[in-house]
């Protein structure tokens, strides 16, 4: 008689959990999720330095591996290092990205481990960008 109760609570209680989403926006640095939403949504249309830049939240931090990293500091760095930083495939990951398939922690949300988002100097935005490596 228990296991039968306990079978039923179970499957009483698996749509909610197959139904329910991930809300990073609070670990995203977000007011809440409409607000993750609309920015995630402009990253997919951005792709160049005037759309990106302001999605980021200066000092933008680029690994470029396990031990060696640099900052942009703002707009005028990033016209520079755009290419370098935001090659073709980094773009591809951003602009494919699904919304529904999130991973955020205590450091934000991260896309494709490639770019991540927090609130940074008051703002949030992406702080974080990892190359790939070549």
């Amino acid at each position: 008689m228990k296991f039968i109760i306990f079978v039923i609570m179970i499957l009483g209680f698996s749509p909610t959990f197959a139904q329910s989403e991930v809300d990073c926006s609070g670990d995203a640095g977000f007011k809440n999720k409409q607000e993750l939403t609309k920015f995630t949504e402009s990253l997919k249309s951005a792709n160049s330095v005037e759309t990106l830049s302001s999605l980021i939240s200066y000092p933008l931090r680029i690994n470029e591996g396990s031990k060696k990293h640099f900052l942009i500091k703002n707009e005028s760095e990033l016209k520079v290092h755009f290419k370098k930083v935001f090659p073709e495939e980094t773009l591809k990951v951003i602009h494919e990205q699904d919304p529904k398939i999130t991973f955020c922690n205590y450091q934000g949300l991260t896309i494709g481990g490639v770019i991540w988002i927090n609130k940074k100097n008051g703002k949030p935005g992406i702080y974080v960008v990892n190359m790939r490596a070549k």
